[in-house]
């Protein structure tokens, strides 16, 4: 018997946040305040990479990272962000990143409309997102108050295991 997987994405889940559904017009997609990941996982064992950036009480932070439904593996960065030239700083490497950025609706692959393109020295990243993936920072209160947590559905059945 086969289960519908649903997948939480741990990075943020371990802070705490959470996110509901909003949609809103082409000119309000932003680069914050969003889960962007770089594909749809094919398996629960699909790694794939995510990228957030959030702020909250005048803090900026982000996340940068791949996981699956079984592994993850992040960084967190903080982040100045004018107009569409980013720059990210990296406690743990003690590194600085400057990039430009660019988040707008798409063709992209279903089930996603959002892309957001990220441009380095090092080269070019595209992530993806949907309208209603929109991160809430002042519903982190709410999900420490017992209300609901970050989730995203993402379709990737899991067989039944006997352990």
């Amino acid at each position: 018997m086969k289960k519908r997987w649903v997948m939480t994405v741990a990075a943020l889940g371990a802070l705490g946040w959470a996110a509901h559904g909003w949609f809103g017009s082409d000119d309000e997609v932003t680069v914050d305040h969003r889960i962007w990941i770089e594909r749809m996982p094919e398996t629960q064992r699909d790694i794939v990479g995510h990228w957030v950036l959030i702020e909250r009480g005048g803090r900026r932070f982000g996340i940068d990272g791949r996981a699956s439904s079984w592994r993850q593996e992040s960084e967190v960065f903080f982040w100045a962000l004018e107009e569409d030239r980013l720059t990210q700083v990296f406690p743990q490497s003690e590194t600085r990143r400057k990039a430009t950025v660019r988040a707008y609706t798409c063709e992209a692959p279903e089930p996603f409309e959002l892309c957001l393109d990220i441009d380095t020295s090092d080269g070019s990243k595209r992530y993806y997102s949907r309208h209603e993936w929109v991160i809430e920072p002042d519903a982190a209160q709410a999900h420490l108050e017992g209300g609901p947590s970050l989730r995203i559905e993402l379709p990737v059945d899991v067989p039944n295991q006997d352990l």
